[in-house]
């Protein structure tokens, strides 16, 4: 027997406004920068933030001008593709301080343009910009493909599949450098050894190695690998010299105009003033993007006069107008949030920033600033994500002043950042002809009054770049 029931059910549905602002808390300085431009291209409501205060009564006599135009262009404007649209005249790249230096190719930009060249359906494309914006900085693909798909519908109003993501993946992989976008080592490197593969026979034997052998090989059991493959020793090493030469961080290699692929422009400035400690956001110079008035008194003129024939007119121009104004609010929101949490990370790590001494950075976890200023663990996440501070002593990462807690055997809490150095000082000091196991390195520190697990110290040390002993040693 089927009976109907009525449940009450409360679900956390986000607004496309807070959508945009996440995605926009998320953009560090550089891409912040290209977001503008392109929303200005997009968008010809909003004003051109180059335009001084010099030139503006000659825009606005331009802009008299071209009233009639606009008018006799409305049927024009109606039937063009938002996406075809060219905006106002821009004069953005001539007073953006910092576009220059965003001009500069990253190994994200190179891979948007070439990915651009490989893909024409929206969807497609849609995707691979995300793949492309979640890789590490190795050019690496840490996050599993259903985590992808889930971002993609929360975040992009994409609905797709791990099967889609895939091929679109496979296609990243094509691109250059070769073994961009691989999710591990492994993968990487065969990326590269097939994109390399020639009809020599030590080619062939090196991808061989990877594709099947990849276990015996970083575990130097080489002696399984001449017995698996028949080839001599003389032969594997040319196959070893051959694996060496692949680049195991292709996202860290020189651009196609052999400068650095990554230009970092840091997302705050510090100010020490003896005591006093100011911040400020690199781009808080950038004037105020504004609404053109052209486009509000027109609308209002439709509104009034409530023509039938004028309504897709008004409801075009009105998605516009809403469209810059969400866009205007959301960058406002942006700084407010991220002057907020930088100054509250400041304030618990006030002895480094005063000092510069790393040695004085205390634990601390992105729980600690999300209690502080009552705002989601998610949204300090995507403040920290990929931003960086200037200040006096150099440009640091956000990521560098996150740390667990560790006690010392003397009862002294400090930051784990302080062990992984000592950890790393001792490995960068030890016998490379007798490298240090994880137990001795464990013990080695217990002597320094860390008592620190030997699990413990393999995490640590892999964080740190380190293999382990035995990949570690030097004939």
């Amino acid at each position: 027997m089927m009976k109907q029931v009525l449940r009450q059910r409360l679900q956390q549905k986000l607004t496309p406004q807070q959508i945009l602002l996440m995605k926009l808390i998320q953009l560090p300085a550089q891409e912040l920068e290209m977001r503008l431009k392109k929303e200005l291209e997009e968008n010809p409501v909003l004003d051109d933030p180059g335009i001084s205060d010099e030139t503006s009564e000659e825009v606005e006599n331009e802009r008299d001008e071209k009233e009639e135009e606009l008018d006799a262009t409305e049927a024009e404007l109606l039937k063009t593709d938002d996406d075809d649209y060219p905006g106002p005249p821009s004069s953005y790249e001539q007073h953006d301080p910092f576009f220059s230096l965003v001009e500069t190719h990253t190994l994200k930009e190179d891979l948007h343009e070439q990915i651009s060249m490989k893909l024409r359906n929206l969807e497609e494309l849609a995707i691979a910009d995300y793949l492309i914006g979640s890789l590490d900085d190795a050019g690496y693909l840490r996050r599993d493909t259903g985590s992808i798909v889930d971002d993609l519908a929360f975040l992009q109003g994409i609905d797709t599949n791990d099967q889609k993501v895939e091929e679109v993946l496979a296609m990243l992989q094509e691109l250059e450098p070769a073994g961009v976008g691989a999710r591990n080592l492994q993968e990487c490197l065969v990326l590269q050894a097939r994109r390399k593969n020639g009809h020599d026979l030590v080619s062939q034997n090196a991808l061989y190695v990877l594709e099947n052998l990849f276990e015996d090989f970083t575990h130097r059991r080489y002696e399984k690998i001449v017995e698996k493959t028949g080839v001599s020793e003389s032969d594997l090493k040319l196959v070893i010299d051959h694996i060496q030469d692949l680049n195991p961080k292709p996202g860290e290699s020189s651009s196609a105009t052999g400068e650095s692929s990554i230009a970092v422009i840091p997302d705050f400035n510090l100010l020490v003033t003896g005591d006093e400690l100011s911040i400020s956001l690199t781009n808080s110079s950038l004037p105020e993007l504004k609404i053109n008035k052209s486009y509000v008194e027109m609308l209002e003129n439709f509104e009034r006069k409530k023509e039938k024939s004028q309504r897709e007119t008004i409801k075009f121009i009105k998605e516009k107008v809403d469209s810059a104004r969400y866009f205007i609010e959301a960058l406002k929101q942006r700084e407010e949030t991220l002057l907020k949490t930088m100054e509250t990370i400041v304030v618990l790590q006030r002895d480094f920033f005063l000092t510069g001494d790393d040695k004085l950075i205390k634990p601390m976890i992105l729980k600690d600033i999300a209690e502080s200023i009552e705002m989601d663990v998610s949204t300090v996440s995507r403040v920290v994500n990929s931003k960086y501070i200037q200040t006096p002593y150099g440009i640091f990462s956000l990521k560098k002043f996150f740390s667990e807690s560790f006690t010392k055997d003397s009862g002294e809490e400090v930051s784990t950042i302080e062990v992984k150095q000592l950890l790393k000082s001792i490995i960068e000091k030890e016998d490379s002809t007798e490298p240090l196991n994880d137990e001795e390195l464990s013990k080695l520190l217990s002597d320094k009054g860390y008592t620190v697990a030997r699990r413990t110290v393999a995490k640590y040390r892999e964080q740190l770049g380190f293999a382990v002993a035995r990949m570690r040693r030097k004939l």
